[in-house]
């Protein structure tokens, strides 16, 4: 599947999922391939819906390394840095 094609079916998980089950799917995704960027993004965006700011500031951090030139980067980095260290 390409790259494009993954992203979109990640994307799909935040619609179709509420966060706790978003953080078990985009999780397991990256378990198995941890450079996948955009199931970081899902991952830090629904641990940041359970409340979990650190685990989402570390899946965004991730995400932007990966990333760098991705549309939303400057704006995760800015979501990044309102979560503090």
């Amino acid at each position: 599947m390409p790259d494009e094609q993954r992203a979109e079916s990640v994307r799909e998980l935040t619609d179709l999922f509420p966060a706790p089950k978003v953080v078990s799917i985009a999780g397991r995704a990256v378990e198995i391939k941890p450079d996948y960027g955009a199931a970081q993004k899902e991952l830090g965006l629904a641990l940041l819906q359970i409340g979990d700011n650190a685990g989402a500031r570390e899946a965004l951090k991730s995400y932007v390394e990966i990333s760098p030139n991705a549309p939303d980067a400057t704006a995760m980095k800015g979501l990044i840095a309102s979560l503090g260290n």
